[in-house]
């Protein structure tokens, strides 16, 4: 049983894909002599867009699932960020959203930890349910300098 399976574990693409390429020339050849030229054009022609749509719609599954994994990913990512930093606890002492001084970076201040982290843009900021007017105050380099800083929040859309 040990050999059947170092067998089929030494399987390339490329292997597969010279079998597959070999059997279609016998077939071709096959109803050629069988059917003549006619029907082994049609039937070549049938063969061809029949592999056309499956390969096609593989690679539209794939395509599919790859975009869908990279939402759910997303979805994840912020739902995890609402429950580390809940509106609920912002300006409570806890959480705090502060502006730069001289800049228009803004920042989400966690005194739980002494972290800050970056908001990429606006839309970071309403994914999380946080809003413009949210903003309490500005802080300077040095203030913010107190604080260890954390990766950027980024917004859903930008997440890939």
């Amino acid at each position: 049983m040990n050999k059947f399976n170092n067998f089929f574990e030494s399987i390339t693409f490329k292997d597969v894909l010279f079998i597959f390429l070999i059997l279609s020339i016998i077939f071709l050849v096959y109803c050629f002599y069988k059917y003549g030229t006619k029907e082994t054009a049609e039937i070549s022609q049938s063969l061809g867009i029949g592999l056309g749509s499956l390969f096609g719609g593989l690679a539209g599954l794939t395509a599919f699932l790859d975009w869908f994994g990279r939402e759910k990913k997303a979805e994840r990512y912020i739902k995890e960020l609402r429950g580390k930093y809940p509106r609920i606890l912002l300006n409570s002492g806890e959480l705090k959203i502060v502006q730069k001084k001289g800049s228009d970076m803004i920042y989400l201040i966690d005194e739980r930890d002494r972290s800050r982290r970056w908001f990429q843009d606006q839309e970071a900021r309403k994914d999380l349910g946080f809003s413009r007017d949210d903003t309490s105050g500005v802080m300077t380099h040095n203030e913010l300098a107190d604080y260890l800083e954390e990766s950027p929040i980024v917004a859903k859309k930008n997440f890939y």
